[in-house]
C-alpha cells in the first residue's frame, strides 16, 4: 500500500511541477541583463548592455530608453549621451547580426526603437547597446566623491530574471551599496563580489515589472575629475 501511495505522490508531483516549469519559459521576459560598466577618472562612464529577451509571440523588436535631462537646483540639467553601437541577433547565432534602429529624443529622454517595421521575430534574441555618458550620477563632497548609477531603470514592462554588472574603476572604491525594487526603493536583493580586479554586482532575486537596479560607489575626495564648473555652466545656459 505504501508503495502505491509513493507512486501516486510521484505522479502527482510530475503533473504539477512540469507545467509550472514550462510556463516559466513561455511568458515575455528578459532572462539575462548583463552590463559592462567602466567608470573613468574624467567623469565619463562607458556602458555595454547585453539584453537577452524572449518573445513568446511575433514582435518587431524592443523600445530602449535612457534619461538625459535631470532637475537640479531648479534648473534643467542636460547630460551627455553618445551612442556607440546597437545591434541584435537570435540567441546562439551572432552571425545573423542586424543593426536596424531609430533614435529619438523627447521630454528629457533618449529612445531607441530597435527592430524592423517589415520584419517580425519570435523566441530568444540578444540586444547589445553600447554608449558613453558624461557627468551622470557623479557628486563631489568634502569627504568623498560618489558615483550613483542606474544599471536598469524602472521602465521595463517585463520581469528580468537575472541581472549582472561587471564594474571597472580606475581606483578602488572605499565603500559600495546596491538597491533593487521600485523607484527610490531601499530594497537590497543584490550583492557584490570581486573577480580579476573588477567588481561584480548581481541581483539575488528577479526584478518585477517597473523595478530598477542601482548602485553607489564612494571614492577618496578629488579622485574623479571635478567638472562642477562645466555642469553649472550647462545649467545656466
Amino acid at each position: 500500500m505504501k508503495k502505491y501511495l509513493l507512486l501516486a505522490f510521484i505522479l502527482l508531483s510530475t503533473l504539477f511541477v512540469v507545467p509550472t516549469f514550462a510556463q516559466e519559459k513561455t511568458f515575455e521576459h528578459i532572462s539575462e541583463f548583463n552590463s559592462d560598466i567602466t567608470i573613468n577618472q574624467d567623469a565619463s562612464i562607458d556602458v555595454t548592455e547585453e539584453i537577452h529577451y524572449y518573445f513568446p509571440d511575433s514582435r518587431h523588436g524592443i523600445y530602449w530608453q535612457y534619461p538625459i535631462e535631470y532637475s537640479a537646483y531648479g534648473f534643467r540639467r542636460v547630460t551627455s549621451f553618445k551612442l556607440e553601437d546597437v545591434y541584435y541577433y537570435p540567441e546562439g547565432n551572432p552571425n545573423d547580426r542586424r543593426s536596424a534602429y531609430e533614435e529619438s529624443r523627447s521630454m528629457g529622454w533618449i529612445e531607441l526603437k530597435i527592430g524592423e517595421a517589415n520584419r517580425t521575430i519570435t523566441g530568444n534574441y540578444v540586444y547589445v547597446i553600447k554608449y558613453t555618458l558624461q557627468d551622470v550620477g557623479i557628486s563631489y563632497f568634502d569627504t568623498h566623491d560618489e558615483v550613483y548609477f542606474t544599471v536598469i531603470g524602472p521602465g521595463w514592462q517585463v520581469p528580468i530574471l537575472e541581472a549582472t554588472a561587471q564594474i571597472k574603476t580606475f581606483i578602488e572604491p572605499t565603500d559600495r551599496i546596491c538597491y533593487t525594487g521600485e523607484q527610490d526603493s531601499t530594497q537590497q536583493s543584490c550583492n557584490f563580489s570581486e573577480s580579476d580586479n573588477e567588481l561584480v554586482l548581481r541581483t539575488t532575486d528577479r526584478l518585477q515589472e517597473y523595478e530598477a537596479f542601482t548602485f553607489a560607489l564612494k571614492f577618496p575626495p578629488d579622485s574623479i575629475k571635478d567638472r562642477s564648473g562645466q555642469i553649472w555652466l550647462g545649467l545656466i545656459i
